[in-house]
């Protein structure tokens, strides 16, 4: 039996539902879908520039539970 999801702090949402290229020509490629945790999780590491323990204790999960999300 898995262990029980842990509950992850996500301090804000995107503000756009969408990202990507502007112009119609990429019409076709794969599309990846994020998770609010990865969001929350490239926010703090690039955007705020912390590293993964800092990430970590902002989102209330393990350093290993940060990277797994960072690099998958």
């Amino acid at each position: 039996m898995p262990r029980p999801k842990k509950c992850r702090v996500v301090c804000e949402l995107p503000n756009v539902g969408i990202y990507g290229p502007l112009d119609c020509s990429s019409v076709g490629r794969e599309l990846i879908i994020m998770t609010v945790e990865e969001y929350e999780t490239l926010r703090l590491i690039d955007l705020e520039e912390f590293d993964q323990e800092q990430c970590a204790d902002r989102m209330g999960v393990a350093r290993s539970t940060v990277q797994r999300i960072y690099y998958d």
